[in-house]
């Protein structure tokens, strides 16, 4: 016997959304690759040194290399970058705008468009830093709003709304 899970209450769905809204702008802020520290190498003085020479009649010269100084070079460091510095603002703003027109015009497909896109922003950035678990925890939340929701896709406000339920079903009798 296969039974269906129960869809969402639309209120649990919204504090979802909002949930993963916000961890994605918080790992906006937070750290999404490790500092790396700098290193520098000094530098030194090699003196000349002067060795004698004898020519074929016996008579000895003195032959003297010059020193020289190396001023030594440095790598600097570099702190690490945040989330906002990375590609994915591009790729959140794309997922949002997704989300957004999936939300407004009850498009399941959208909602699903905008979830693949939020998923490519995590695959294309894998790592273990702060701001990407961040960012993975945002996935998490957001699929599991989308998916746990019955139909695979979420209802405005507006659709879920009864008095909308009634003009829709009043325009639907003959």
């Amino acid at each position: 016997m296969v039974t269906s899970r129960p869809a969402i209450a639309p209120a649990a769905a919204r504090r979802r959304l909002w949930l993963a809204g916000a961890l994605a702008l918080l790992s906006l802020g937070l750290p999404w690759s490790a500092a790396r520290a700098g290193y520098q190498v000094a530098g030194w003085y090699a003196p000349g040194s002067c060795i004698s020479v004898y020519d074929a009649d016996g008579y000895a010269t003195l032959d003297c290399s010059p020193g020289y100084y190396s001023p030594g070079w440095s790598v600097a460091g570099q702190a690490a970058a945040p989330g906002y510095a990375t590609d994915l603002r591009i790729v959140l703003a794309v997922a949002l705008t997704l989300l957004v027109l999936g939300l407004r015009r009850d498009s399941g497909r959208l909602q699903l468009a905008g979830l693949i896109v939020a998923v490519a922003g995590f695959a294309l950035n894998p790592g273990e830093q702060p701001g990407q678990l961040a960012y993975a925890g945002a996935v998490v939340v957001l699929a599991s709003a989308l998916l746990s929701s019955g139909r695979g896709q979420l209802r405005s406000a507006a659709s879920t709304s009864p008095a909308t339920s009634r003009i829709r079903s009043s325009s639907s009798a003959p």
